[in-house]
């Protein structure tokens, strides 16, 4: 009776460990354009497969660089659309009219915590570790 205690907290505690981990990673702010842009699609139920950011350039010019405008491609629907960024993918908005996206909002692209990579760094170690054991 007492192992089965001991199993079921031990199976708790890595639940709650694992929906915290969760819920922080989903917290982080998207670390590539293309991530963002998936962000602001799903919010508006439209398909995320195939992004491609094409033609980005400064304007008015590279001299004196006011903003910054893209193209987006969804490669399997041919669907196009304008990203308009303030700054190197950061106040950007996106338009893409087939999915009724007028100047939405995308989250501006960050870095990943440094926490974040030396836990993928460790899992990463571990999963080699368990692929070595296994025989793999």
């Amino acid at each position: 009776m007492r192992r089965w205690f001991f199993t079921l907290m031990a199976l708790l505690l890595l639940s709650g460990f694992g929906v915290g981990m969760r819920t922080t990673w989903d917290s982080l702010p998207p670390t590539t354009i293309e991530a963002a842009v998936a962000v602001t699609l799903n919010q508006a139920n439209a398909p995320t497969n195939g992004i491609a950011i094409e033609n980005a350039h400064c304007v008015p010019a590279r001299e004196t660089c006011l903003s910054y405008i893209a193209d987006v491609t969804l490669q399997n629907e041919h669907i196009r659309g304008r990203l308009a960024c303030v700054g190197a993918w950061h106040d950007c908005t996106l338009t893409m009219a087939e999915y009724g996206l007028r100047a939405a909002p995308v989250p501006d692209v960050g870095r990943p915590h440094p926490w974040i990579e030396q836990m993928t760094a460790l899992v990463q170690q571990a999963m080699g570790w368990v692929r070595a054991v296994l025989g793999r």
